[in-house]
C-alpha cells in the first residue's frame, strides 16, 4: 500500500536526476571543446612557411597570439588565435550583459583573408546550477 510521502520522493529522486545528467552534459561539452582546443594549440605553427611568405594570415603575424581583455563584456574577450597552415583559428571565452556569470566558449575559424565561421559551446548551461 502506498505511503502519503512516495510521491514527494519520487518527485525529488527525479528533479536530483535531472541535475546530474545535466551536470554531465556539461562536463562532456567541456571535455570536448578542451579536446579540440588542445589538439590545435598543439597543431600552431604546422607549415609556417605559409605565414612566412604571405606576410600574416587573417591579419595575424604570430603563430600563437593571446589577448586578455578581461572586461568580461561584449565578443572579444581573453581570446588565443593560433595559425595552422593557411587558418587562423580563435578560441574566445564571451561573456553577455545579461548572463555575466555564464561564458560561452566560441571558435572562429578563417582560411587566408576569408570569412570567419564560428563555433559556439556553452560551458555552462544556464539550467546547470
Amino acid at each position: 500500500m502506498p505511503r502519503k510521502n512516495d510521491g514527494l520522493t519520487l518527485i525529488g529522486q527525479h528533479k536530483t536526476y535531472t541535475v546530474q545528467e545535466q551536470v554531465v552534459d556539461t562536463q562532456q561539452n567541456v571535455r570536448a571543446a578542451i579536446d579540440r582546443m588542445t589538439r590545435e594549440i598543439r597543431m600552431a605553427g604546422y607549415r609556417k612557411d605559409l605565414l612566412a611568405s604571405a606576410g600574416n594570415i587573417s591579419g595575424f603575424t604570430d603563430i600563437i597570439t593571446p589577448t586578455n581583455n578581461a572586461n568580461h563584456v561584449g565578443k572579444s574577450d581573453d581570446q588565443i588565435t593560433v595559425i595552422i597552415a593557411d587558418k587562423a583559428i580563435t578560441y574566445r571565452l564571451q561573456w553577455n550583459d545579461a548572463d555575466p556569470g555564464k561564458p560561452v566558449l566560441v571558435r572562429s575559424e578563417t582560411k587566408g583573408a576569408g570569412k570567419s565561421s564560428p563555433t559556439m559551446w556553452r560551458i555552462f548551461s544556464s539550467n546547470t546550477p
